[in-house]
């Protein structure tokens, strides 16, 4: 009995682990009152210069909308891509071409700055509603075979998702919620329950966007931003301070090495 006791002490003495020290304002963070934490966080930001955001780089998906009577759907689509997965989708729209076949207008689009073309046409109702051409980076989207109204526009948005998830290189999902499962019919597609694709179908995208250069848009600290060397010129007395105390830094360390200071300069307008 007494053995059970003791043990019950030393496991409560063991959890009783104490809250550390808050390292700005010198006392666990649970005992601050709010005119401290507003203290703490406005100490943060003026060592951190405020918070900025890194814009996608490298080349884009693009989605040609030629259809007769476009709508809003392919720019729902980019929408989520820019400001969820922090990836660069261009829209862009021409009149359709009895001239121009959507392989044809793709490949006049293709060039260096373009990821993925994806063509959203009218074509005819028993053609298929995607087709994807990976070795040539293009994916034609057929809007006839899903109908039209609300309905017609889920289906496009979904198809649009599936068609830059097909061209570069994601499979079929075994998740529940992924629009890249199967779906073999509209109805199969209407089926699926998804705004867009599930974490493991994003990371099959990892390998296209490393081939081509592409890079994320990301949030960081303009520190980070002064230390990786893709900060944009101060444009307040915070980041300036940032900017000058880095550059100290920089120097300093080259000081202390005897070795020759990185030289990055503060960007300019």
């Amino acid at each position: 009995m007494k053995t059970k006791a003791a043990l019950a002490i030393l496991f409560t003495a063991a959890m009783a682990v104490a809250e550390p020290i808050d390292p700005i304002m010198g006392k666990p963070f649970s005992q601050l009152t709010d005119e401290e934490k507003a203290i703490r966080k406005r100490k943060i930001e003026e060592f951190q210069g405020g918070i900025l955001m890194v814009e996608p780089s490298g080349p884009r998906y693009v989605v040609m909308d030629v259809r007769g009577k476009p709508d809003e759907t392919p720019e729902g689509v980019a929408k989520v891509f820019k400001e969820v997965l922090k990836i660069g989708v261009d829209i862009e729209r021409s009149a359709p071409s009895d001239k121009d076949c959507p392989m044809a207008l793709a490949k006049k689009r293709l060039d260096a700055n373009t990821l993925a073309v994806v063509v959203v046409v009218d074509g005819a109702t028993n053609a298929p509603c995607v087709s994807v051409f990976p070795e040539e980076r293009i994916a034609v989207v057929n809007a006839a075979p899903l109908g039209a109204g609300a309905t017609a526009a889920e289906r496009l948005r979904k198809e649009i998702w599936r068609a830059i998830g097909f061209v570069s290189g994601v499979g079929y999902s075994a998740g529940k919620h992924c629009v890249m499962q199967p779906a073999m019919s509209v109805e199969e597609l209407d089926a699926i329950d998804a705004k867009g694709m599930n974490p493991n179908s994003l990371l099959q995208l990892n390998p296209i966007f490393h081939k081509y250069g592409v890079k994320k848009g990301t949030r960081m600290t303009y520190r980070n931003a002064v230390r990786q060397g893709i900060a944009p010129a101060p444009t307040n007395d915070l980041q300036r301070a940032v900017m000058k105390d880095e550059l100290a830094r920089m120097d300093a360390r080259a000081a202390a090495t005897n070795a020759p200071a990185e030289k990055v300069s503060a960007p300019t307008k």
